[in-house]
Protein backbone atom coordinates (compact mmCIF):
# COMPACT_ATOMS: atom_id res chain seq x y z
CA UNK A 1 0.00 0.00 0.00
CA UNK A 2 2.91 2.37 0.71
CA UNK A 3 4.20 1.84 -2.84
CA UNK A 4 0.73 2.62 -4.11
CA UNK A 5 0.69 5.89 -2.16
CA UNK A 6 4.08 6.84 -3.62
CA UNK A 7 2.73 6.15 -7.10
CA UNK A 8 -0.32 8.33 -6.44
CA UNK A 9 1.90 11.20 -5.26
CA UNK A 10 4.01 10.88 -8.42
CA UNK A 11 0.84 11.01 -10.51
CA UNK A 12 -0.29 14.17 -8.71
CA UNK A 13 3.07 15.80 -9.40
CA UNK A 14 2.89 14.67 -13.03
CA UNK A 15 -0.57 16.16 -13.46
CA UNK A 16 0.27 19.51 -11.85
CA UNK A 17 3.75 20.05 -13.29
CA UNK A 18 3.44 19.07 -16.94
CA UNK A 19 1.60 21.45 -19.21
CA UNK A 20 1.67 18.92 -21.99
CA UNK A 21 -0.33 16.46 -19.92
CA UNK A 22 -3.55 18.07 -21.00
CA UNK A 23 -4.32 21.56 -22.14
CA UNK A 24 -7.79 21.43 -20.57
CA UNK A 25 -7.84 23.01 -17.12
CA UNK A 26 -11.01 21.17 -16.10
CA UNK A 27 -9.47 17.79 -16.74
CA UNK A 28 -6.35 18.78 -14.82
CA UNK A 29 -8.46 19.85 -11.83
CA UNK A 30 -10.50 16.65 -12.03
CA UNK A 31 -7.42 14.42 -12.16
CA UNK A 32 -5.77 16.33 -9.33
CA UNK A 33 -8.83 16.00 -7.09
CA UNK A 34 -9.14 12.32 -7.94
CA UNK A 35 -5.53 11.42 -7.12
CA UNK A 36 -5.51 13.63 -4.02
CA UNK A 37 -8.67 11.96 -2.71
CA UNK A 38 -7.36 8.47 -3.41
CA UNK A 39 -4.03 9.24 -1.74
CA UNK A 40 -5.72 10.81 1.28
CA UNK A 41 -8.00 7.79 1.74
CA UNK A 42 -5.07 5.36 1.67
CA UNK A 43 -2.95 7.45 4.05
CA UNK A 44 -5.81 7.73 6.56
CA UNK A 45 -6.38 3.99 6.31
CA UNK A 46 -2.74 3.29 7.23
CA UNK A 47 -2.65 5.86 10.05
CA UNK A 48 -5.98 4.74 11.55
CA UNK A 49 -5.37 0.99 11.37
CA UNK A 50 -5.56 0.43 15.14
CA UNK A 51 -8.78 2.48 15.62
CA UNK A 52 -10.33 0.58 12.70
CA UNK A 53 -9.48 -2.77 14.28
CA UNK A 54 -10.84 -1.57 17.63
CA UNK A 55 -14.05 -0.42 15.95
CA UNK A 56 -14.53 -3.74 14.16
CA UNK A 57 -13.94 -5.64 17.39
CA UNK A 58 -16.52 -3.48 19.19
CA UNK A 59 -19.07 -4.00 16.42
CA UNK A 60 -18.41 -7.74 16.56
CA UNK A 61 -19.15 -7.76 20.30
CA UNK A 62 -22.30 -5.66 19.90
CA UNK A 63 -23.64 -7.81 17.05
CA UNK A 64 -23.01 -11.09 18.88
CA UNK A 65 -26.55 -10.92 20.30
CA UNK A 66 -28.21 -10.84 16.89
CA UNK A 67 -30.34 -13.80 15.91
CA UNK A 68 -29.48 -16.27 13.17
CA UNK A 69 -32.26 -14.81 11.04
CA UNK A 70 -30.70 -11.35 11.26
CA UNK A 71 -27.30 -12.76 10.33
CA UNK A 72 -28.75 -14.44 7.25
CA UNK A 73 -30.49 -11.24 6.22
CA UNK A 74 -27.29 -9.23 6.70
CA UNK A 75 -25.27 -11.83 4.82
CA UNK A 76 -27.56 -11.66 1.78
CA UNK A 77 -27.51 -7.86 1.75
CA UNK A 78 -23.73 -7.60 2.18
CA UNK A 79 -22.97 -10.20 -0.48
CA UNK A 80 -25.43 -8.64 -2.95
CA UNK A 81 -24.02 -5.12 -2.71
CA UNK A 82 -20.40 -6.35 -2.76
CA UNK A 83 -20.95 -8.54 -5.82
CA UNK A 84 -22.99 -5.88 -7.62
CA UNK A 85 -20.45 -3.13 -6.96
CA UNK A 86 -17.50 -5.39 -7.77
CA UNK A 87 -18.91 -6.49 -11.13
CA UNK A 88 -19.83 -2.90 -11.95
CA UNK A 89 -16.26 -1.81 -11.24
CA UNK A 90 -14.73 -4.75 -13.14
CA UNK A 91 -17.05 -4.16 -16.09
CA UNK A 92 -15.96 -0.55 -16.37
CA UNK A 93 -12.35 -1.69 -16.02
CA UNK A 94 -12.56 -4.02 -19.00
CA UNK A 95 -14.27 -1.33 -21.06
CA UNK A 96 -11.53 1.17 -20.19
CA UNK A 97 -8.81 -1.39 -20.92
CA UNK A 98 -10.21 -2.25 -24.34
CA UNK A 99 -10.91 1.40 -25.19
CA UNK A 100 -7.67 3.15 -24.20
CA UNK A 101 -4.90 0.57 -23.59
CA UNK A 102 -5.06 -2.01 -26.36
CA UNK A 103 -5.20 0.50 -29.24
CA UNK A 104 -2.17 2.30 -27.73
CA UNK A 105 1.37 1.76 -29.03
CA UNK A 106 2.71 1.46 -25.46
CA UNK A 107 0.10 -1.10 -24.46
CA UNK A 108 2.35 -2.79 -21.87
CA UNK A 109 2.99 0.37 -19.85
CA UNK A 110 -0.65 1.38 -20.27
CA UNK A 111 -1.85 -1.94 -18.85
CA UNK A 112 0.62 -1.65 -15.94
CA UNK A 113 -0.66 1.83 -15.06
CA UNK A 114 -4.22 0.57 -15.41
CA UNK A 115 -3.60 -2.32 -12.98
CA UNK A 116 -2.00 -0.03 -10.37
CA UNK A 117 -4.79 2.54 -10.56
CA UNK A 118 -7.52 -0.09 -10.43
CA UNK A 119 -5.85 -1.70 -7.45
CA UNK A 120 -6.13 1.67 -5.71
CA UNK A 121 -9.74 2.01 -6.80
CA UNK A 122 -10.47 -1.46 -5.48
CA UNK A 123 -9.01 -0.51 -2.10
CA UNK A 124 -11.19 2.59 -1.82
CA UNK A 125 -14.16 0.52 -2.97
CA UNK A 126 -13.51 -1.96 -0.16
CA UNK A 127 -13.34 0.88 2.38
CA UNK A 128 -16.73 2.14 1.18
CA UNK A 129 -18.22 -1.35 1.44
CA UNK A 130 -16.73 -1.82 4.92
CA UNK A 131 -18.41 1.40 6.08
CA UNK A 132 -21.75 0.25 4.65
CA UNK A 133 -21.35 -3.13 6.36
CA UNK A 134 -20.77 -1.45 9.73
CA UNK A 135 -23.81 0.80 9.29
CA UNK A 136 -26.03 -2.14 8.29
CA UNK A 137 -24.89 -4.15 11.34
CA UNK A 138 -25.74 -1.23 13.63
CA UNK A 139 -29.12 -0.99 11.92
CA UNK A 140 -29.72 -4.66 12.73
CA UNK A 141 -28.80 -3.96 16.37
CA UNK A 142 -31.35 -1.12 16.54
CA UNK A 143 -33.89 -3.39 14.88
CA UNK A 144 -33.27 -6.06 17.51
CA UNK A 145 -33.93 -3.55 20.31
CA UNK A 146 -37.15 -2.47 18.60
CA UNK A 147 -38.27 -6.09 18.18
CA UNK A 148 -37.57 -6.79 21.85
CA UNK A 149 -39.73 -3.81 22.87
CA UNK A 150 -42.51 -5.01 20.58
CA UNK A 151 -42.31 -8.46 22.18
CA UNK A 152 -42.61 -6.87 25.63
CA UNK A 153 -45.68 -4.96 24.49
CA UNK A 154 -47.30 -8.16 23.19
CA UNK A 155 -46.45 -9.92 26.45
CA UNK A 156 -48.11 -7.17 28.50
CA UNK A 157 -51.25 -7.11 26.32
CA UNK A 158 -51.66 -10.90 26.27
CA UNK A 159 -51.13 -11.26 30.01
CA UNK A 160 -53.52 -8.42 30.87
CA UNK A 161 -56.28 -10.12 28.89
CA UNK A 162 -56.20 -13.22 31.13
CA UNK A 163 -57.31 -13.53 34.79
CA UNK A 164 -53.86 -14.11 36.30
CA UNK A 165 -52.87 -13.95 39.96
CA UNK A 166 -51.26 -10.99 41.66
CA UNK A 167 -47.99 -12.86 42.31
CA UNK A 168 -47.63 -13.74 38.64
CA UNK A 169 -48.26 -10.13 37.60
CA UNK A 170 -45.58 -8.88 39.99
CA UNK A 171 -43.09 -11.40 38.64
CA UNK A 172 -44.07 -10.47 35.10
CA UNK A 173 -43.60 -6.75 35.80
CA UNK A 174 -40.22 -7.41 37.40
CA UNK A 175 -39.16 -9.37 34.32
CA UNK A 176 -40.32 -6.55 32.04
CA UNK A 177 -38.44 -3.96 34.12
CA UNK A 178 -35.22 -5.95 33.97
CA UNK A 179 -35.59 -6.43 30.23
CA UNK A 180 -36.13 -2.69 29.69
CA UNK A 181 -32.98 -1.90 31.69
CA UNK A 182 -31.01 -4.38 29.60
CA UNK A 183 -32.33 -2.80 26.40
CA UNK A 184 -31.35 0.64 27.71
CA UNK A 185 -27.78 -0.53 28.18
CA UNK A 186 -27.75 -2.11 24.72
CA UNK A 187 -29.09 1.09 23.18
CA UNK A 188 -26.38 3.12 24.90
CA UNK A 189 -23.70 0.74 23.66
CA UNK A 190 -24.95 0.80 20.06
CA UNK A 191 -25.25 4.61 20.14
CA UNK A 192 -21.67 4.86 21.38
CA UNK A 193 -20.55 2.69 18.47
CA UNK A 194 -22.38 5.02 16.05
CA UNK A 195 -20.41 7.98 17.40
CA UNK A 196 -17.21 5.95 17.22
CA UNK A 197 -17.98 5.06 13.61
CA UNK A 198 -18.60 8.71 12.72
CA UNK A 199 -15.34 9.79 14.31
CA UNK A 200 -13.16 7.13 12.66
CA UNK A 201 -14.68 6.99 9.17
CA UNK A 202 -15.45 10.72 8.75
CA UNK A 203 -12.23 11.74 6.88
CA UNK A 204 -12.45 8.92 4.37
CA UNK A 205 -16.19 9.21 3.74
CA UNK A 206 -15.79 12.94 3.17
CA UNK A 207 -12.92 12.24 0.74
CA UNK A 208 -15.05 9.66 -1.09
CA UNK A 209 -17.92 12.15 -1.48
CA UNK A 210 -15.47 14.81 -2.68
CA UNK A 211 -14.01 12.41 -5.22
CA UNK A 212 -17.42 11.35 -6.52
CA UNK A 213 -18.68 14.94 -6.70
CA UNK A 214 -15.66 16.16 -8.69
CA UNK A 215 -15.65 13.14 -11.00
CA UNK A 216 -19.36 13.39 -11.81
CA UNK A 217 -19.35 17.19 -12.13
CA UNK A 218 -16.31 17.55 -14.39
CA UNK A 219 -17.15 14.53 -16.55
CA UNK A 220 -20.66 15.81 -17.13
CA UNK A 221 -19.28 19.27 -17.88
CA UNK A 222 -16.82 17.83 -20.41
CA UNK A 223 -19.62 15.86 -22.07
CA UNK A 224 -21.88 18.92 -22.29
CA UNK A 225 -19.07 20.98 -23.85
CA UNK A 226 -18.35 18.21 -26.36
CA UNK A 227 -22.02 17.93 -27.30
CA UNK A 228 -22.27 21.71 -27.61
CA UNK A 229 -19.39 21.73 -30.08
CA UNK A 230 -21.18 19.22 -32.23
CA UNK A 231 -22.32 15.63 -31.97
CA UNK A 232 -20.45 13.17 -34.13
CA UNK A 233 -22.11 9.79 -34.38
CA UNK A 234 -19.36 7.23 -34.81
CA UNK A 235 -18.20 4.05 -33.14
CA UNK A 236 -15.39 5.74 -31.17
CA UNK A 237 -17.74 8.35 -29.71
CA UNK A 238 -20.33 5.73 -28.78
CA UNK A 239 -17.72 3.59 -27.02
CA UNK A 240 -16.42 6.66 -25.16
CA UNK A 241 -19.93 7.56 -24.01
CA UNK A 242 -20.58 3.99 -22.88
CA UNK A 243 -17.33 3.90 -20.88
CA UNK A 244 -18.14 7.28 -19.31
CA UNK A 245 -21.67 6.17 -18.42
CA UNK A 246 -20.42 3.02 -16.70
CA UNK A 247 -17.81 5.06 -14.82
CA UNK A 248 -20.36 7.57 -13.54
CA UNK A 249 -22.79 4.76 -12.71
CA UNK A 250 -20.13 3.11 -10.54
CA UNK A 251 -19.53 6.31 -8.53
CA UNK A 252 -23.21 7.19 -8.20
CA UNK A 253 -24.10 3.64 -7.11
CA UNK A 254 -21.42 3.70 -4.43
CA UNK A 255 -22.76 6.95 -2.97
CA UNK A 256 -26.35 5.72 -3.17
CA UNK A 257 -25.43 2.60 -1.21
CA UNK A 258 -23.80 4.70 1.52
CA UNK A 259 -26.69 7.16 1.76
CA UNK A 260 -29.30 4.39 1.74
CA UNK A 261 -27.57 2.51 4.56
CA UNK A 262 -27.23 5.64 6.71
CA UNK A 263 -30.80 6.80 6.06
CA UNK A 264 -32.43 3.45 6.88
CA UNK A 265 -30.27 2.98 9.98
CA UNK A 266 -31.17 6.43 11.28
CA UNK A 267 -34.88 5.75 10.69
CA UNK A 268 -34.59 2.44 12.53
CA UNK A 269 -33.06 4.21 15.52
CA UNK A 270 -35.85 6.82 15.48
CA UNK A 271 -38.50 4.08 15.31
CA UNK A 272 -37.46 2.87 18.77
CA UNK A 273 -38.89 6.04 20.33
CA UNK A 274 -42.33 5.32 18.82
CA UNK A 275 -42.22 1.73 20.03
CA UNK A 276 -41.40 2.90 23.56
CA UNK A 277 -44.55 5.04 23.62
CA UNK A 278 -46.60 2.08 22.36
CA UNK A 279 -45.29 -0.09 25.19
CA UNK A 280 -45.96 2.68 27.72
CA UNK A 281 -49.56 3.03 26.54
CA UNK A 282 -50.07 -0.73 26.89
CA UNK A 283 -49.37 -0.95 30.63
CA UNK A 284 -50.78 0.57 33.80
CA UNK A 285 -47.78 -0.22 35.98
CA UNK A 286 -46.13 2.98 37.24
CA UNK A 287 -42.66 1.45 37.58
CA UNK A 288 -42.66 0.23 33.99
CA UNK A 289 -43.92 3.58 32.74
CA UNK A 290 -41.25 5.50 34.66
CA UNK A 291 -38.55 3.23 33.28
CA UNK A 292 -39.91 3.70 29.77
CA UNK A 293 -39.90 7.48 30.25
CA UNK A 294 -36.23 7.30 31.19
CA UNK A 295 -35.60 5.16 28.13
CA UNK A 296 -37.47 7.66 25.96
CA UNK A 297 -35.40 10.56 27.33
CA UNK A 298 -32.27 8.57 26.64
CA UNK A 299 -33.35 8.06 23.02
CA UNK A 300 -34.13 11.77 22.61
CA UNK A 301 -30.73 12.82 23.96
CA UNK A 302 -28.73 10.47 21.73
CA UNK A 303 -27.99 11.60 18.19
CA UNK A 304 -27.75 8.48 16.04
CA UNK A 305 -27.35 10.22 12.71
CA UNK A 306 -24.39 9.22 10.57
CA UNK A 307 -22.17 12.13 9.60
CA UNK A 308 -18.81 13.02 8.11
CA UNK A 309 -17.14 16.11 9.56
CA UNK A 310 -20.43 17.89 10.18
CA UNK A 311 -22.19 16.72 7.00
CA UNK A 312 -25.17 14.51 7.83
CA UNK A 313 -25.33 11.50 5.53
CA UNK A 314 -28.99 10.95 4.66
CA UNK A 315 -31.52 11.65 1.91
CA UNK A 316 -31.39 15.41 2.57
CA UNK A 317 -27.68 15.33 1.80
CA UNK A 318 -28.42 14.22 -1.77
CA UNK A 319 -31.06 16.94 -2.14
CA UNK A 320 -28.53 19.58 -1.08
CA UNK A 321 -25.98 18.25 -3.57
CA UNK A 322 -28.58 18.36 -6.35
Amino acid sequence: MCCNIIYQIIRIYYVLSRNSYNSKICQKIRDSCYFLSETFILIVWIVMTKPYMRLLQTISEVSSKLSRKSYKKLSKLIHFKDIFGFYLMIGHGFLTLSRYCFPSENSTSCVLIFVIEYYTRFQTFQISMLYIDCVCILKACFERIDDKLTSLRELIINDDSHPLGMIYRQQRNLLVLNEIKVLQKEYTTVSDVVQMLNMIFSPQILAIFTEVFTEVTFNLYASIVRWNNGIYINLTEQIHNFVLTSYLLYHITRVMFIVWACETSKNQAIKISTTIYDVSNSTNNDQIRNELRLFSLQVLHRDNTFSAKGFTIDATFLRKVQ
